[in-house]
């Protein structure tokens, strides 16, 4: 069956919108040591799809009843989705402090917000273009079959992953944290009420 050239035009439209949302950009995946990572969040648990809920919900708190302006949002995923149910997956998700402000810290936490460091240390690292939800939808094709594939090759095992919505370069960054990493976070995250979606 011969396509249509409505049909012809469409898949052609598709595939370059596809290529600008990232569908052939060469994932690259290095071993880096990364920077200290200070972190305003929400806990959440249930499908990962719905953390960006949970992101938008801290960045228009800290803009509105703070006005603290964050360039980066992040989602920290501590479950493998392979490996436990949707509804049972905890992370956290909300935005990253552009300083170490010891000031604004303190402000922030008597003010209800959680705050967290990630202290620096190694992962593996890769970053992905954004330009909106697609981008997102054609990362677990593109960049979680190459972490997977890294951690096999090089016995790395890491527990946690972190994603950084660097809007100002326009990037996703994607880090994957070596396992001293969830030992930090799980008993913080335990210890706190959740945010169900």
């Amino acid at each position: 069956m011969l396509l249509t050239g409505t049909a012809l035009v469409l898949i052609f439209i598709f595939i370059i919108i596809s290529i600008n949302y990232g569908l052939l950009f060469k994932i690259e995946i290095k071993e880096i040591n990364h920077d200290s990572f200070f972190l305003v969040y929400k806990k959440y648990r249930g499908n990962y799809k719905n953390i960006k809920k949970i992101i938008n919900s801290v960045y228009h708190e800290l803009l509105y009843e703070k006005n603290v302006r964050s360039v980066n949002g992040f989602a920290l995923y501590i479950d493998n989705p392979l490996h436990i149910e949707q509804n049972r997956l905890r992370s956290l998700g909300g935005c990253i402090l552009n300083s170490a402000d010891e000031k604004l810290k303190k402000e922030l936490q008597n003010s209800g917000f959680e705050i967290m460091e990630i202290n620096k240390g190694k992962a593996l690292y890769t970053r992905f273009p954004f330009r909106g939800d697609f981008s997102s939808t054609l990362a677990l094709y593109k960049v979680y079959p190459k972490f997977l594939k890294k951690v096999e090759k090089n016995s790395f095992k890491p527990d946690i992953i972190m994603e950084v919505f660097n809007i100002s370069i326009g990037y996703v960054e994607y880090y994957a944290f070596y396992n001293t990493k969830k030992k930090e976070i799980v008993p913080i995250y335990e210890s706190e009420p959740e945010n169900i979606i």
